[in-house]
């Protein structure tokens, strides 16, 4: 899930402070107070899924169906 979080922060302009801020308020200050993958969800826009990780270990994501 690294690679599927650090790749929002390319698609998002990187390592900004309102992106720091937008994560840190979505996800690391709620702690496990909310379902995990929920709030995960919502932060990326969507489910986590392996693509990234597909991606990083040179082999093709799956087209995706977003």
């Amino acid at each position: 899930m690294s690679k599927h979080a650090c790749g929002w922060f390319e698609e998002h302009g990187g390592l900004t402070r309102a992106n720091g801020d937008r994560f840190r308020n979505m996800v690391l200050s709620r702690g496990n107070t909310e379902d995990l993958a929920k709030m995960y969800a919502n932060w990326r826009g969507h489910a986590p899924n392996i693509d990234a990780m597909k991606k990083d270990r040179g082999l093709e994501p799956e087209p995706n169906t977003h």
